[in-house]
């Protein structure tokens, strides 16, 4: 019997509600496998209910509670299979579901990609050859060897074209090795066989050169690499950025300027084209990026610290959408740093509209902001442009961060109430008597530390928030922390403003 598509796609979603729900309904495990390597089409569909259903979902949990090992294994109580394994708390059964769900959906898109993969026997002259694992002996997680040819999938374009032809690329269009891909607007996501997500920015250029490398000459590109794609490589005309498990950003100007900002993880950076480090010592030319560090690399090969990134001009792979849609009113942030220590790489991150619950607090650490109750933040501070600083700025005792504010707006700091209230604060600023939290993540410093989801969840400090007018654009100059008397910790201030 020939099934519609609406009666296939509410089969498929029969069966991943029972995975979710481990088996309540009492169907045989592998029975999703078996339909969507059944039939073509009926991949398609799987894909496209796969890819639709992460989409809504990724809009519903918290960036910084996405599907990573470590997440997944602190925030649910789902014992997941695999490398993933584990007893996980902190969660209510909806919110498990939904991150239970997050995890098959990106583990079985990722695989299932593979499915649409040409048959190798075609490509080698009827010699088949199948992926297989292969350990290494550098430490680095085991990498899947892939046949030549297609090595990843064009998830979702606007105006993507082939770079040889000019022709438009489809939504789930295969890329092969050697393959070159431009966009003049809009921006491509892109899905390595390897599990490496991507996400390119018109005007753009790429061109891909294995399951673990690209290269472009132009254009904005965001990656995040998971432990099977460890290694990933993009050339760009003046580095080449090599991840060591992360998620890492490059905005390459047509002069070749190449700007390189790490998310999350860390990054090995080496410096000129490919012909000027074949020609010096590659320690000479070589520098690894943390977490919240920024470099920029001009056509003349000299670095500088890139202070601050706008969201909207380099974002991460999956980033949340605004709140609302309204205009800037942070155009800049700037620092005194750079003049007491050059090799500083720190940058601030500027999220426009993005002030929500459990919205990322500092670049290096995975800290969250959340209302103390359940009732959640202030609503006056929902949407608000805000910045992201680095929380090592605290250890600074003559830092001064200047926000440019474009427009009348109303800014506000975050100061911990278990550090004493700073004379420049009590002097530009009014203590509004709100107070909202900080949900600390496990770091360096305190590696047993869980974050909760939600507002109320899992408060480690209180912050007061103090308010000041600003009825005409201009740039308005914050001070530095004083470190405690007690030995507990203490964290940085948060900047957020809303216009009027």
């Amino acid at each position: 019997m020939i099934r519609s598509d609406r009666e296939i796609l509410d089969l498929i979603h029969e069966l991943v509600t029972d995975q979710i729900e481990e088996g309540a309904r009492g169907t045989d495990p592998q029975s999703l496998q078996k339909l969507v390597s059944s039939d073509d089409r009926i991949r398609r569909l799987y894909l496209q209910y796969m890819q639709e259903s992460f989409h809504i979902r990724s809009r519903l949990i918290a960036d910084s509670a996405y599907f990573s090992d470590s997440t997944i294994a602190n925030l649910t109580n789902v014992n997941l299979p695999g490398p993933t394994s584990g007893t996980l708390r902190h969660q209510s059964p909806r919110r498990s579901n939904l991150m239970w769900f997050a995890a098959v959906s990106a583990v079985v898109l990722v695989s299932g990609f593979a499915w649409l993969a040409p048959d190798s026997s075609k490509q080698r002259g009827g010699q088949q050859e199948g992926s297989q694992l292969t350990s290494t002996t550098d430490n680095r997680p085991s990498q899947i060897e892939l046949p030549e040819g297609a090595v990843a999938t064009l998830v979702r374009s606007n105006g993507a074209v082939r770079g040889d032809s000019g022709d438009m690329l489809a939504d789930l269009s295969r890329l092969e090795i050697g393959q070159e891909i431009r966009i003049d607007r809009g921006s491509a996501e892109l899905v390595f066989d390897s599990g490496v997500e991507a996400l390119l920015l018109a005007p753009a250029q790429l061109k891909v050169l294995g399951t673990d490398r690209v290269s472009s000459e132009y254009g904005r590109f965001s990656a995040r690499v998971g432990s099977t794609g460890v290694g990933f490589v993009i050339e760009t005309p003046m580095a080449r950025v090599t991840d060591l498990g992360t998620e890492f950003g490059v905005s390459i100007a047509e002069s070749g300027q190449t700007e390189i900002a790490v998310f999350e993880g860390e990054v090995d950076l080496e410096f000129g084209s490919t012909s000027d480090r074949q020609q010096v010592d590659s320690s000479d030319t070589r520098e690894r990026l943390l977490q919240g560090e920024a470099v920029r690399i001009d056509s003349s090969g000299a670095r500088t610290r890139v202070v601050s990134i706008d969201d909207r001009h380099l974002p991460s792979v999956r980033q949340l959408p605004p709140v609302f849609q309204r205009l800037p009113a942070i155009g800049a942030v700037r620092d005194n740093t750079d003049k007491q220590n050059p090799s500083n790489r720190k940058f601030y991150r500027i999220v426009h509209s993005g002030f929500r619950e459990d919205c990322q607090a500092f670049v290096d650490r995975p800290h969250q902001w959340n209302g103390l109750l359940a009732e959640g933040l202030p609503r006056e501070l929902i949407g608000a442009d805000y910045v992201m600083p680095f929380n090592d700025d605290k250890f600074d005792s003559d830092l001064e961060v200047e926000i440019s504010v474009t427009r009348s707006a109303s800014i506000y700091v975050f100061f911990s109430d278990n550090v004493s209230v700073p004379p420049w604060l009590r002097r530009d600023f009014e203590d509004t008597g709100i107070d909202i939290g900080l949900d600390e993540g496990r770091n360096r410093f305190r590696p047993d530390l869980i974050s909760g989801v939600g507002p109320g969840e899992s408060i480690d400090t209180v912050f007061s928030v103090w308010k000041q007018e600003v009825p005409i654009p201009r740039t308005v100059i914050l001070g530095s922390v004083k470190k405690p008397a007690s030995k507990n910790g203490y964290n940085m201030y948060g900047v957020a403003v809303a216009g009027h």
